[in-house]
């Protein structure tokens, strides 16, 4: 069978620096009113697409959070309340399910690199968090925590699924490929 396994010689090569800077002020006692950025970035390796494009070389995050702290009541009721936001540029993202097989399946087609289930998205996040911690009686705490996040894919992918119509069969019913000058318009 043919088979239009491309070689793969690719490096990912990635220097960046990731950071975390925060700064805190305090209102009055037992209320702090804060502010976060973070900056990450890790590189994607040599991971490629199910149509053999290779994901960007890295993915960045930037994501900035503001909010309040607070200690009530001697300390017996403490927590946070934030507002978040986070941008990520080329992200691996997992498809789920057969994706990859359906887009660049193997078999009578061939397969044109190895076929992945992971691609490079763009993301942006937002949400708001509230932690509560409480200590109602001596010796006994309970902690409350609830979300809402917000998120979109910032694009939309497509894959053309690659099939070899150039096949034929012979006097027993098996397929064959054709000679290859019958494929370039020649006589065989």
């Amino acid at each position: 069978a043919w088979n239009n396994n491309d070689p793969m010689y690719r490096t990912t090569e990635a220097s960046t620096t990731s950071y975390n800077l925060g700064a805190n002020y305090r209102l009055r006692d037992g209320l702090h009113a804060f502010y976060g950025h973070s900056i990450s970035s890790r590189p994607n390796g040599t991971a490629v697409g199910p149509d053999g494009v290779p994901l960007p070389p890295r993915s960045e995050g930037k994501g900035h959070e503001v909010g309040l702290k607070f200690d009530l009541f001697r300390e017996r009721v403490s927590g946070s309340l934030a507002y978040y936001t986070v941008k990520s540029i080329g992200e691996a993202f997992l498809l789920q399910g057969d994706y990859g097989t359906a887009v660049n399946p193997n078999g009578i087609n061939g397969r044109r690199t190895p076929s992945s289930t992971w691609i490079g998205v763009d993301r942006d996040s937002a949400g708001v968090e509230m932690l509560l911690t409480a200590q109602p009686i001596k010796g006994w705490r309970s902690r409350l925590n609830a979300g809402v996040t917000d998120g979109i894919m910032g694009e939309s992918r497509s894959y053309a699924i690659y099939y070899n119509d150039q096949f034929h069969t012979n006097g027993r019913g098996g397929v064959t490929f054709g000679d290859l000058r019958d494929r370039e318009g020649m006589t065989q």
